[in-house]
Order: structure tokens, then sequence, then C-alpha cells
């Protein structure tokens, strides 16, 4: 069985668009079945969710453009699957079941959105878990209710445990939708539990969330590819052209990692990526050249030297987390606090009054920095 892991997908438009037609033709030459994370479910609901973020949802032609990508599978675990409740994430379920679309990564309850997806039988099997991030958004599911499948260390290592054990013949790979956005290093602490899973019997990871392609490593022999960033994001792609990157590669976000995998032979192939063309308005396919998706096999992300050049070469102000579970608390107290900081501004300033105190506030804050 040939996999093609994909990244991001968000589907707005409301008639399937011509490079997606061209994409999947050289998918179905190659007799590639897809996995991608559906980013955001297939229907909203009456009763959006709270949220820092904003709130997605694909186009009624979505389901279509699944089909025409010869998508088998896709990974639910993400900060939008949640956008609208529990009634639209029953009903992307039941959407994706009637036509033969596998998932995994949430459901109604903690068990359902631990359940993986199975493709194919015997030495063939494939078993796919996915994990989503609360720090990012991601709503847990629990005993009672719906959301995503978890990513807690314990719970990912056990469950990843239990899955080799019992389906000694399988590939077991592990998507994460994890990290921060916008950073175009991994973070040690996420380094860290790839390791781990691969550690415990795990054959791939895949990565998904940051919006960019980071870097991928062999570990044991072993696959691991942080983030795939963005495969299709629809009529976002030119918002992402803004974004401008320190090293060979500054427009990182125009770019999709595409990994295809053999389960047969446990290899996988990312010479192919794909590539946003902004005065195109398409994506196309390029080859990687090993200039944006970079082998990092060797290298040390626990150093004090690594995790200096993840945090300068990050585009936002989140912390790079590590393997030092209490300092990473600290860090996300910080980051939460300044969350709620920025939440309380926003009501302010939807005020007039509060409106003109706050610029006020800022023009005092600017005069005293220049002294």
């Amino acid at each position: 069985m040939k996999l093609l892991f994909l990244g991001d997908f968000y589907y707005a438009y409301e008639e399937i668009q011509a490079d997606i037609l061209a994409l999947s033709e050289w998918i179905r030459e190659n007799d590639y079945q897809v996995i991608l994370n559906l980013e955001g479910g297939l229907v909203p609901s009456l009763n959006p969710a709270e949220k820092r973020g904003r709130r997605i949802y694909q186009s009624p032609a979505a389901m279509e453009v699944l089909k025409q990508l010869n998508v088998v599978g896709v990974c639910l675990a993400n900060n939008h699957m949640m956008d609208f409740g529990e009634e639209a994430l029953k009903e992307t379920l039941k959407l994706l079941d009637e036509n033969g679309i596998a998932h995994a990564g949430a459901g109604m309850n903690l068990d359902a959105a631990l359940m993986p997806m199975k493709l194919g039988v015997g030495e063939d099997a494939v078993m796919i878990q996915n994990f989503g991030w609360y720090v990012e958004e991601t709503v847990y599911a629990t005993e009672q209710s719906a959301g995503c499948a978890p990513r807690e260390e314990e719970l990912v290592l056990h469950r990843t445990e239990a899955l080799r054990r019992e389906n000694p013949e399988a590939k077991v790979i592990t998507v994460f939708h994890w990290g921060f956005e916008l950073n175009p290093l991994p973070m040690p602490g996420d380094v860290q539990l790839a390791h781990d899973v691969l550690d415990l019997g795990g054959d791939l990871i895949i990565g998904h969330h940051p919006h960019n392609i980071q870097p991928f490593e062999r570990y044991k022999g072993k696959a691991v590819y942080y983030s795939l960033g963005n495969f299709y994001f629809s009529d976002k792609r030119p918002n992402f052209t803004r974004r401008k990157f320190q090293g060979a590669v500054s427009n990182l976000c125009d770019y999709g990692a595409m990994v295809a995998y053999n389960s047969e032979s446990g290899e996988t192939d990312h010479e192919n990526l794909l590539m946003y063309d902004l005065e195109a308005d398409a994506s196309r396919r390029v080859m990687n050249q090993d200039r944006v998706l970079l082998d990092f096999t060797g290298e040390d992300f626990f150093s004090s030297d690594y995790v200096k050049r993840a945090q300068e070469t990050s585009l936002n102000s989140t912390p790079i987390l590590t393997r030092d579970q209490e300092a990473n608390r600290q860090k996300l107290q910080k980051l939460f606090l300044a969350y709620r900081i920025s939440a309380m501004i926003q009501r302010i300033r939807k005020n007039p009054i509060g409106e003109k105190l706050y610029l006020a506030l800022k023009s005092m804050y600017h005069r005293q920095n220049k002294k």
C-alpha cells in the first residue's frame, strides 16, 4: 500500500479548482492513498465555540475534493475541529463514514477519539493514531464529552504501547497536531515525545500545525516529519506569503511537504513538495532539492544552542518548550496570562471610550520608551 501524507487542509471554494485536479491526476497516476489533516469540520452549527483564534469550517465542495484527491483517511485532532461544537463534529463524523473515509483523532467521547484508523490487512496493515494539543486550542474529549484525542505524554505512550502489542504485524503511525504556529524548528519537548513513541514500537511520526515545513530526522532508522506545513489552505493561501523567515527559503509557509510511505517496506519518500505560486494563485508540485525540507538527523535538539536558535528563528513570541516539565509549566502560565490580558484589552477596545483610553496609554508607553 502506498500512502501519501499531506499537511493542513482547509477548503472554502465552492467548486473544485484546477490545481486540485492537476494534483489529483498525479496522485492517481502514482496509485497513492492520501491521508491529510482536516483543518476544521465539514459543517458548522448554531453554537460556535468561544476561542482566541478564528473559527473555520469546510465548504460543501470539500467532500468532493477529498474524493478527487483519493483521500482514504483524515486526521481530526486539531484546533479547529471543535470550532462549532459537538453537533458539528457529530455531523462531520457521519459524513466521513457515509463517504467511506476513515478518521482518527476525534469522537463523541474519549474512547472514540482515541480509536485509531486501520488501513490494509495482515502484513500490509497500518494503524494511525492522532493527537492534538490543548495549548493551541485543541478541545480534548472526555469520558462524557466530545472532542479530540489529547496530546498528553503518558496517554500517548500508553496508547502506543497497547497499539503495538495488539497489532504485532501492523505498522504504527502517530500523527501529532503540535507545536506553535510559525516556528521553523521543532521544540525539544516534542522531539523527546517523538523519540519515546518510536522507542515503544512506533514506525513513523507525522506532524502538523505550525503552517510551515519543519525539518525531518531519522531516529534509529525511523522517520520523524515534525511539520508538513500547509497542504492546501484555499483562499487563505495568499495570507501566508507575508510571513518571511530566516534562511534559504523565506516564504516557508508557501510550501507543503508530501511524504510517501510504503507500508510493506516501511520506507518514506519526500522528494515532492507542494508550493503555492502567488502570481498564478495556484499550488503546484516542485522538487525538494534539500532546501525546504531539511534533514536534521544527528542534531542535538536538547542543547542550549538549539533552543536559542529555535527561539530566534520563530516568527512569534511563544516559548520554546524543552524536556524540563517544571520550566515548561511556568512558561505556559506566563503565556496564558498574556492571552488573558490580550483578551481583556480586546473587550475594552470594543467600547469607544475604552478605545480612546487604550490609544492614550499606548502613546504614553511609546513616549516613555523613547526617553
